[in-house]
């Protein structure tokens, strides 16, 4: 391509830019702000969820391990 054409197609691409709606050039950034708000909400919530079932799990095994203890004492 030559120069000119070059900066045929840069006008043209200018000019197209320049009617286009504004939020095209740019997204509206309170939107994309309440979207990572959102997100991070949803993944604290799904960590919240995950050290829960941590959680029970861990008491589910003390709970097995006293039962052991409790059957192993009583069986000597």
């Amino acid at each position: 391509m030559d120069k000119a054409t070059l900066l045929a197609t840069d006008d043209v691409i200018f000019n197209v830019l320049e009617v286009w709606p504004l939020e095209w050039h740019a997204p509206n950034i309170a939107e994309i702000e309440k979207s990572a708000v959102l997100r991070n909400k949803d993944e604290a919530k799904l960590h919240i969820a995950q050290l829960e079932k941590k959680r029970r799990k861990e008491v589910v095994a003390v709970g097995v391990q006293a039962a052991r203890d409790i059957a192993q004492t009583t069986h000597e």
